[in-house]
Parts: C-alpha cells; sequence; structure tokens
C-alpha cells in the first residue's frame, strides 16, 4: 500500500503532445527493464542493456569501471510526476545495437498505441504482466499523463492524437 501511495504524482507539469509522447515513450523503456527495488523520484538510476535485456541499476558507469560486460545507455531520474527523465549517453547513440534496440522500443510502443486508438486508451494503468514495482510505477505513470492530457486544449489534444496516430489523420 505504501509504494501505491508513494507512486502518486506529487506534481503535474503542462507538456506540449511532443514532450508529453516522448516521456510516454521513455518511460515505458524504463519501466520495462529489469530491476528489484523501488525508485524514488529526484535520484539518478542507470540504464544498461546486458544479455539481450534492459537493466535499471542502482550502480553508475563509473562504479561499475571495467568489471562489467553490462553497456550503459542513460541515466535515468524518476520525476515528481512519475515520468522518467532519460539522458541517453552519447556514446550508447554510436552504438549501432543499442540505436536499434532503442528503434525498436519506439516503434513496439507506437504500434501498441495505435492499437489502442488513442494515447489515453493506451495509457499502462494495470499491466498484469509487469513485476510488481514496474507496474505500480506505470500505474503513477498512467494518472500523470491522463492529468497531463486533461489540461491540453482542443488542439493540442487534436496535434497529440496526430502525432501519436499518423496514420489515423490521413
Amino acid at each position: 500500500m505504501q509504494a501505491l501511495e508513494a507512486s502518486r504524482p506529487s506534481e503535474i507539469e503542462d507538456k506540449s503532445p511532443a514532450r508529453l509522447l516522448e516521456e510516454y515513450c521513455l518511460s515505458t523503456l524504463v519501466l520495462g527493464a529489469q530491476f528489484r527495488f523501488r525508485p524514488v523520484p529526484q535520484k539518478d538510476y542507470y540504464l544498461y542493456r546486458h544479455l539481450g535485456q534492459w537493466e535499471l541499476s542502482l550502480v553508475g558507469p563509473a562504479e561499475w569501471g571495467l568489471h562489467t560486460a553490462r553497456v550503459f545507455v542513460a541515466r535515468c531520474v524518476l520525476k515528481l510526476d512519475m515520468t522518467w527523465l532519460v539522458d541517453i549517453d552519447s556514446r550508447a547513440l554510436r552504438n549501432e545495437e543499442i540505436t536499434q534496440c532503442l528503434q525498436d522500443h519506439a516503434t513496439a510502443w507506437s504500434q501498441a498505441v495505435h492499437e489502442a486508438g488513442s494515447v489515453e486508451e493506451g495509457l499502462p494503468t494495470y499491466v498484469a504482466a509487469l513485476p510488481y514495482y514496474q507496474r505500480v510505477l506505470a500505474s503513477g505513470l498512467a494518472a500523470s499523463l491522463k492529468h497531463s492530457i486533461l489540461r491540453l486544449d482542443g488542439p493540442a489534444r487534436a496535434k497529440l492524437e496526430i502525432l501519436a496516430l499518423p496514420s489515423a489523420a490521413s
């Protein structure tokens, strides 16, 4: 119960449609990673690619030194609105395997939103397949993004759907 309470957004930011979609996509990348701890807002975490999986860690790349087969991808911070700030490392963007994995995630995310029919319908309110902490944080992410969507005016909401579902506009 305490984890559920902690996953409620404590502040909601006004966001442009493009920023909302970017944060939604990148937040699902982090929540799809393996981790077995409860992330807290405003703390640094580190996203790695290891053995074909995304892995979120408390241990930064400098702390691993040369003693890891993990590829450092990004510094991640859980924001107070329960979205994730994902600062992708420039070296990771030069790694073809990593960029392909990031593109694959973005494509799968876009397809899932498209299949849901709208951004709001695609929000991860409850995802049974996720482990406990990821499921709780996904619920907080959904609540936050829903509030951000509701704050958009009519033209901005239309733009959100056009950006997310481009084939629906044609």
